[in-house]
């Protein structure tokens, strides 16, 4: 229900602002604050699907009001990932920011990736940085070549032995045009860019 919700909002807003430039300068990811419904992250999807997954609202950086907790319950070959497709118009953005917390109870146990396609084929493959065991606070320039039309946003984690039973937390993730970045240091900065 509340993956429903989440969905016609985010739809109702992207409606709303129509063709106008807010559009334009708006959050890109649905679902950035991780809320669960039913056990499930609702917008992401999640690989593998029965890993132990809860909402945290303690110890959390400041302005952060909840982060998704994944506790890495499995060793596996391959890494597990938490990931959102985002469709773009080719040539419309020439650099997207993507920003957010993360954290993890051992070092290195967690990381960004992004993927840029254009159409199904995979153009490039980005790893952007990996957790600490304190939270750290990301935030990455992506430049978009004109032909990208698509783009995976992941959240991943390794299925080594020596992280079975710990936990990462990622937390209050955005993807934004460069405009939307300066709007908002302007406003926490008092208006000064």
């Amino acid at each position: 229900m509340l993956c429903k919700m989440l969905k016609t909002t985010f739809t109702a807003t992207v409606m709303l602002l129509g063709f106008s430039t807010m559009a334009q300068s708006t959050q890109m990811l649905k679902n950035s604050s991780f809320a669960l419904s039913g056990g499930k992250v609702c917008s992401w999807f999640m690989s593998p699907k029965s890993m132990p997954i809860e909402s945290v609202k303690e110890g959390l950086p400041d302005g952060v009001s909840s982060a998704l907790c994944i506790t890495i319950a499995k060793e596996k070959k391959y890494d597990g990932q938490l990931l959102q497709r985002v469709y773009l118009r080719k040539g419309k953005y020439k650099k997207l920011t993507l920003s957010g917390w993360m954290k993890s109870a051992k070092s290195r146990a967690a990381y960004i990736q992004v993927k840029l396609y254009v159409d199904k084929k995979e153009l490039k493959r980005l790893t952007l940085g990996y957790s600490s065991q304190d939270w750290d606070k990301f935030n990455y320039d992506i430049n978009l070549p004109s032909s990208v039309n698509k783009m995976e946003v992941i959240f991943r984690w390794r299925h080594y032995a020596k992280y079975l039973d710990s936990k990462i937390l990622i937390a209050d993730m955005k993807l934004v045009p460069p405009a939307v970045k300066e709007e908002t240091a302007a406003s926490e900065n008092g208006g000064a860019k």
